[in-house]
């Protein structure tokens, strides 16, 4: 009892393909399964499976560069409720501008690790529930020239039963459903090429996250986050990346009671590529900087990890 430990194996098939309806063209449809198994020394053995279909079509105009997808989704589970998710997507594409709207349904179940891994700091909470969600967005692109390219997503989220970790009084907490909460924001970004070795992309993100039940702010959710990222390709075999962030103060708690500074970080990582493989060295945090993740514990100091990737 003084310690839980978790064991789990999964095993996942895909199937896709595009079929062919003659004159109209082709759709394309998909299915995939998933089995999984979980076993430890403070809960039951337990296995579920879970199966998914799809289809999806656009619809291409010859007069107008208009392009309208339809799609549909269904999810079936063994321990959670089926879920039907359409899909609606239209696409304007002319010149240098480009706009794109999406409206489309989601699910997500919780995972093995949120309903059952217990810690010193986190308990189990076997009866969390699927969230699902409708996202809107619409994206308008420019791209004036082949070096430059701009976007600006506007995007408004409403979730039910949305699954989020919450801490309360001494530090321990679990993962609960949030009755109801709303996503909505704006995001920017820029990807420039000055020259064919550089690529610079910043982008800014504004987003606010209120659960209607109480108008809290969800915690973990921060109002603004920044990042510029900067790759150097001196050859076609080295590249260096640096990557670095901006996120705003988060709460830590559900009631708003608590909440962790702002922080800024840094990554570096570089990748040599030698015929079939890859050598590569990261390291995370490059200041080492102190800073805390959204439920308030710490996050790693500066971190560094090198390895080699080979495809056979």
């Amino acid at each position: 009892g003084l310690y839980t430990t978790l064991k789990s194996w999964s095993l996942k098939e895909d199937v896709k393909s595009n079929l062919s309806l003659g004159k109209w063209g082709s759709i394309s449809a998909g299915a995939d399964f998933e089995t999984a198994y979980l076993k430890g020394n403070q809960v039951e053995s337990t296995r579920e499976e879970k199966y998914g279909v799809y289809i999806a079509k656009d619809f291409r105009s010859k007069k107008v560069p208009i392009t309208v997808g339809l799609g549909l989704r269904g999810n079936f589970y063994s321990e959670f409720q089926e879920a039907v998710n359409p899909e609606l997507k239209i696409g304007f594409d002319r010149n240098n501008f480009g706009f794109q709207a999406l409206v489309i349904k989601t699910n997500n179940t919780p995972t093995f690790i949120q309903r059952y891994y217990e810690s010193s700091s986190t308990k189990p909470n076997p009866d969390l529930g699927m969230e699902k969600a409708m996202n809107y967005s619409a994206t308008l692109s420019y791209n004036p020239e082949k070096s430059l390219q701009g976007d600006i997503t506007f995007f408004f989220n409403k979730i039910e039963d949305r699954i989020t970790y919450v801490r309360r009084d001494g530090g321990i907490g679990s993962y609960e459903n949030f009755g109801e909460v709303t996503l909505k924001g704006v995001e920017v970004s820029l990807k420039w090429e000055p020259r064919g070795s550089w690529e610079v992309k910043p982008s800014y993100v504004y987003l606010s996250a209120r659960d209607e039940s109480t108008d809290n702010w969800l915690p973990g959710k921060p109002e603004h986050k920044a990042r510029l990222d900067i790759r150097y390709k001196p050859s076609a075999d080295l590249t260096f990346a640096l990557d670095t962030r901006y996120v705003s103060r988060q709460y830590s708690r559900s009631d708003n009671t608590e909440s962790v500074p702002e922080y800024f970080r840094a990554d570096f990582r570089a990748d040599y590529y030698l015929k079939k493989a890859r050598m590569f060295l990261k390291v995370e945090n490059l200041l080492d900087k102190k800073y805390y993740y959204g439920d308030g514990y710490p996050a790693p100091p500066l971190t560094w990890s090198a390895g080699i990737n080979y495809e056979f």
